[in-house]
């Protein structure tokens, strides 16, 4: 009986380690750590969403309680892409193109200078574009569909993407 105790509590540690809880309020994004997360984007080819934030920031409390939270949000994050949130209070170190690297060395190598940041990568964890600070729902769905949809390899804009412009909708 002991020995199921163990493994039943060994398992759950396991699946807890591969996906953060989403926070108070977020609805059902499913955050995930970041190396579980690009092996899930890689494998089901999806683009990747990456939240640095910290939870000691009020504008990244500000995007959960108003963006994350949104219905229409929760439903593209959860359809399309592999959310993945990194803490950057913590001292998590993960393998990015064959490193191992600290999450601040991460958002150094991304250019991230404050939180929040929204990254996007392609579905196979390539870089596409960073955007810096609180980012409003009516500005990030739209952002997310242009994403999804592959509209910068047309070299169309976000504004013409945005203003129906360009031929990628």
């Amino acid at each position: 009986m002991k020995k199921l105790i163990l493994i039943t509590c060994a398992l759950g540690m396991t699946l807890y380690g591969m996906a953060i809880r989403p926070a108070p309020g977020s609805g059902s994004v499913r955050w995930h750590r970041f190396d579980a997360g690009l092996q899930i984007a890689t494998a089901q080819k999806k683009p990747i969403v990456i939240d640095f934030f910290s939870v000691n920031c009020g504008w990244c409390k500000v995007m959960e309680r108003e963006t994350f939270s949104n219905a229409a949000v929760l439903g593209k994050l959860s359809g399309h892409y592999v959310p993945i949130r990194i803490d950057m209070d913590r001292n998590e170190s993960f393998t990015f193109n064959g490193r191992t690297v600290s999450a601040r060395e991460f958002a150094m190598m991304l250019g991230v200078q404050g939180l929040p940041t929204i990254v996007f990568m392609d579905k196979n964890g390539k870089f596409i574009t960073k955007i810096p600070g609180y980012i409003k729902t009516d500005v990030f769905l739209p952002l997310l569909d242009y994403v999804r949809m592959e509209c910068y390899n047309l070299q169309v804009s976000f504004q013409d993407f945005r203003d129906g412009k360009g031929g990628c909708k």
